[in-house]
């Protein structure tokens, strides 16, 4: 690829070469510019070609290879354990498809198009309306890259398979550009018709790998403060999340953000779970019966940000040990007075339900430690 002052160097070239050819067009025709003789602007124009010509001599190369020059920067790290016939496979398949932007977007597993598309002409320093529909939005997103020219566009953390042409990608070809994703799915690569480049599959290398991390976790200074630090939440890496949960999941029940409607089947409340989290969803109603009558392990239930509006009067009978309860931010109006028998709980979070005003009686729930209330109707402190 030219390196960029030459390209600046072409498009002053054509310039002046445009202006040059509207000289000699006058001079064909015998005309001149107002208060200018010919003779002067010939000389003008000569002058100008000569000086463009001298700025013409580089030293060195005029064209680059360097991917990390071309674009920008590739945001990563050592990897840990990284074959180089895999690397180099890669940027070599990326090498073949010349371009003239990188374009680097972390899907994740929540995968979100309009999401995807934002950080699209984000990098491309472009913008979408956010009123429009994703389907419009992908249509002027094809025309913004379709302007870009060659370009590379890189999808890290893909989890599930989707069409290109969802986000605006509808003309993918050698000559204008290539997409780089990476998976942890074979059936992802597939579906999204994608050349596989294998990472490692040996098990003693990967136990080297697991060797190095722990001795390389060890040696990180103050890592206890840079991950709690300023902050109610704790980051975890998606991959590690879902193993804990997969580990976990005859005790865990985590459906955090799925959009639910309603709680989960009752065949996957096992009598044996210890902690649920619901959060960020919309379920608006708790039926009257579940399958097990009872969830004596359960410790955790977490609901809080949901369309909650009523709660069954023998709901909480059901967590005898229950000791953290979140229902912040649901709009149901009062709780049932089954909440009192709630003898072991220790946190109780109502924050952000404005339609509740008033609560049960509090005085058996000898293990509270924290009762949130802030942002609740509550006009005096039970």
């Amino acid at each position: 690829m030219p390196k960029q002052e030459v390209e600046r160097w072409f498009k002053k070239v054509e310039e002046k070469l445009a202006n040059a050819q509207n000289v000699e067009d006058k001079i064909s025709k015998g005309k001149s510019l107002f208060g200018s003789s010919l003779g002067k602007l010939v000389d003008e124009t000569t002058h100008a070609l000569k000086e463009v010509q001298a700025e013409g001599n580089f030293s060195g190369s005029l064209v680059v290879n360097d991917l990390s020059i071309v674009a920008v920067k590739l945001p990563t790290q050592n990897l840990v354990g990284h074959q180089v016939s895999v690397r180099d496979e890669i940027y070599g398949l990326i090498r073949e498809a010349k371009f003239k932007k990188l374009i680097w977007i972390t899907v994740s597993r929540n995968l979100d198009i309009r999401s995807i598309q934002k950080d699209i002409v984000s990098q491309l320093k472009k913008a979408l309306p956010d009123h429009e529909n994703t389907t419009v939005r992908a249509r002027k997103l094809s025309e913004i890259l379709r302007e870009q020219g060659q370009y590379t566009l890189i999808l890290d953390d893909v989890w599930s398979s989707f069409p290109l042409e969802d986000i605006g990608i509808n003309e993918l070809t050698k000559e204008n550009g290539c997409i780089l994703l990476t998976t942890h799915s074979e059936e992802v690569i597939q579906s999204m018709g994608c050349k596989k480049v294998q990472g490692i599959s040996n098990p003693r290398v990967w136990k080297n790998v697991v060797n190095e991390l722990r001795g390389y976790i060890r040696n990180i200074q103050d890592m206890e403060d840079k991950v709690v630090e300023n902050s109610a939440y704790v980051k975890m890496h998606d991959v590690f999340r879902d193993m804990v949960l997969h580990i976990k999941r005859k005790r865990f029940m985590v459906k955090a953000g799925k959009q639910l409607k309603e709680l989960p089947n009752e065949e996957e409340w096992d009598e044996d779970l210890e902690k649920v989290s619901l959060m960020y969803n919309s379920i608006s109603a708790i039926p009257q019966h579940m399958k097990c009558p009872k969830f004596p392990k359960l410790t955790t239930l977490l609901l809080s940000r949901n369309s909650l509006r009523e709660i069954p009067e023998s709901f909480f009978e059901r967590f005898p040990n229950l000791k953290i309860l979140d229902l912040s931010h649901n709009p149901f109006e009062s709780l049932p007075s089954s909440i009192s028998a709630l003898e072991k709980l220790t946190a109780l979070l109502l924050n952000g339900c404005h339609n509740l005003e008033s609560l049960p009686s509090v005085l058996k729930l000898k293990a509270l430690k924290k009762l949130r209330l802030r942002g609740s109707g509550m006009k005096e402190i039970p």
